[in-house]
């Protein structure tokens, strides 16, 4: 090889050298910029979604003996209390059925279906053996055995018996004794016969309603006697339950469901860290109202509250939204078990445009107020000798742990004070995965 052949040779190879050099040190950069993050003081607004279970104020009526209903009004429709149902002879009408004075006596008795015995494993077995059962009726039905149909069917009505003693007694969970006995009373005086024109004020229903004529099979479990009663625990099996039950539901009865539109609650479930500041607020609001229902004379807090404007405008506001739906309200209640890491809001709806009557369950979006600060990811966050902090990258890439003091957490992000932790500003970059 000549000279020049070499030196050619020795500067292809040193720019060749210098090139790979470079790129390494690009990709190094690359590599730490893309596992740090940037401290900036920026805005972000809560939002969490999540699901919410809606209450509301309903009546049932069940209809004994009606052959025919010849109705004059539709489902879904409004009513005042004197607007004509239909017309129909000598019917027999309650606003619970019979069936209720057995579970209460039986409550009463032996505390049957407490909080712990909520969702029976009962209930399983039986639909899996209601479904089994009518796997056999279509099976029986194509080999056009009668004896064995009429068997099966009255199995299949004891199954539905007995299922439905263990659901009715979930509207009673949460009652105490003194409660029960009044509603058996009520109950025992509450058969009635009635005939000619139905109206909702006949029904005993003074309110102007929404009138509904099938049941759901979960009025009993979405009741508002629960109202502010409703821990994660609970939520969470009425919500297993639920998607359970959806295809088993049958729309049987003969009822009248009405609901007051103007007494809707939605009850949501939320990261027990969340909406903090709204939690205190509303501690201290409770404090007073408290004192003030129980001199009202109203039988609770709801009630108190559904008549008192002014006092439900003292409440922490909340803004949600489903299906492009604005919706406000106002938290009543928060409940949270200490072994768990959510909490249930109880939210009075106001009564304009919300669109819920008739729901039972909704996937929503909940919102806070504007935080100010440090935002950073969670999994940025590290514990070291019992405190949190994060990793600091410093010049000279040595990393340095830095204790920092969180203002508030929300579902994925931490806000931190700029006062609060003088050691980080903006600009610097921490590990985001340490």
């Amino acid at each position: 090889m000549t000279s020049k052949k070499k030196k050619l040779f020795i500067r292809f190879l040193f720019f060749f050298i210098i090139i790979i050099f470079i790129s390494f040190i690009f990709m190094i950069i690359k590599s730490m910029s893309s596992k740090t993050i940037e401290i900036k003081k920026s805005f972000i607004n809560q939002e969490i979604f999540t699901k919410a279970f809606v209450i509301q104020q309903e009546d049932i009526i069940y209809l004994n003996g009606v052959r025919d209903l010849h109705l004059k009004i539709k489902e879904g429709d409004k009513l005042a209390v004197d607007t004509v149902i239909g017309n129909f002879e000598d019917i027999q009408i309650n606003n619970q059925e019979g069936r209720d004075l057995e579970i209460i006596n039986e409550k009463l008795g032996k505390g049957i279906h407490q909080q712990n015995g909520l969702f029976d494993k009962d209930l399983e077995k039986i639909n899996k053996q209601l479904i089994d059962i009518e796997f056999k009726i279509k099976k029986a039905k194509k080999e056009n055995a009668k004896n064995k149909i009429e068997k099966l069917k009255k199995e299949k009505e004891n199954l539905q018996d007995k299922k439905q003693i263990i659901e009715t007694s979930f509207r009673y969970t949460f009652t105490d004794n003194e409660s029960l006995n009044k509603i058996k009373n009520k109950l025992q005086n509450d058969f009635k016969p009635i005939e000619g024109q139905i109206t909702p004020k006949k029904l005993g229903i003074n309110y102007s309603s929404y009138i509904f004529f099938q049941q759901d099979g979960f009025e009993n479990l979405l009741h508002k006697d629960l109202l502010g009663k409703i821990t994660p625990q609970y939520f969470n099996q009425v919500e297993r339950y639920m998607d359970k039950e959806k295809n088993l539901i049958k729309e049987d009865k003969n009822i009248f469901k009405f609901i007051d539109g103007s007494e809707i609650y939605l009850v949501i479930k939320v990261p027990q860290n969340s909406f903090v500041s709204m939690e205190e607020k509303l501690a201290k609001t409770k404090k007073i109202v408290n004192s003030q229902w129980k001199k009202s004379g109203q039988t609770n807090f709801y009630s108190y509250i559904e008549n008192r404007r002014d006092i439900l405008e003292k409440f922490p506001k909340i803004t949600l939204k489903w299906d492009n739906n604005s919706i406000i309200g106002y938290i009543l209640d928060s409940n949270k078990n200490h072994d768990n890491k959510e909490k249930i809001l109880t939210i009075k709806v106001e009564t304009k445009n919300h669109k819920l009557i008739g729901k039972r369950q909704n996937n929503i979006y909940v919102y806070d107020k504007q935080y100010q600060g440090f935002i950073i990811p969670k999994k940025s966050i590290i514990r070291e000798n019992g405190k949190e902090g994060v990793i600091l990258l410093k010049e000279n890439n040595k990393e340095q742990f830095i204790e920092i003091n969180i203002k508030s957490e929300l579902e994925d992000v931490a806000i931190l004070e700029p006062g609060e932790n003088k050691k980080l500003k903006n600009g610097i970059r921490i590990l985001a995965n340490p």
